[in-house]
């Protein structure tokens, strides 16, 4: 399993896809460049078996550099538990080599593929309901959200993914699409981190 630890190199940033509006809001569109493209809250080790990836969709590498990680727990009322800047990353171009990143708790079981990066955490990364967020500056660049169907959550994109079974992850397709509703970009799928 590769490990990338240390500072890649430095590129120009092309992740800004979200403008703030007149009034100050920002306006989410879909990403053309990383996005959020599995999660799991929970595996067989319990709740710190978890990992989140980010993946690189577009046709050029991707420096993450200025680009963060804000995860928000839905039980107290959205509360900021992380912010994880991502700086030192470069994302290979869409289908090569480490193009995935992928984020680990402490206690993760399963394996990565061989070509993603690995960042190994040693604090709770996801929460059983809740929502993970990548900014760059004040923009939103790709947000999801995840609660059983009966539960609120926090901001995401659209409606809130349904929660993965014990083991299992929250998934987009095979390239990654985002439509901004996550419910329809995420399914439930057997756990395959840095992988399609």
């Amino acid at each position: 399993m590769k490990r990338i630890l240390a500072t890649l190199v430095a590129g120009a940033c092309v992740l800004g896809v979200t403008q703030g509006t007149a009034a100050g809001q920002i306006q989410i569109q879909v990403s053309t460049t990383v996005v959020i493209n599995e999660l799991s809250p929970d595996g067989p080790n319990g709740a710190l078996d978890e990992f989140l990836e980010i993946r690189n969709v577009s046709g050029v590498p991707q420096d993450l550099t200025g680009v963060r990680v804000r995860v928000q727990t839905a039980i107290p009322s959205c509360q900021v538990v992380l912010v994880l800047p991502l700086d030192g990353f470069v994302l290979a171009r869409a289908g090569s080599p480490g193009d995935f990143l992928v984020l680990t708790g402490p206690d993760f079981s399963s394996t990565v593929d061989v070509d993603a990066q690995v960042l190994s955490l040693g604090v709770e990364l996801l929460p059983a309901r809740g929502s993970a967020t990548l900014f760059t500056g004040n923009s939103r660049v790709d947000a999801v959200a995840w609660a059983p169907p009966q539960l609120g959550t926090c901001p995401g994109e659209g409606r809130p993914a349904r929660t993965s079974p014990l083991g299992g992850s929250l998934s987009r397709d095979v390239l990654g699409t985002d439509t901004d509703d996550n419910r329809t970009d995420f399914h439930i799928a057997r756990r395959s981190a840095g992988s399609e």
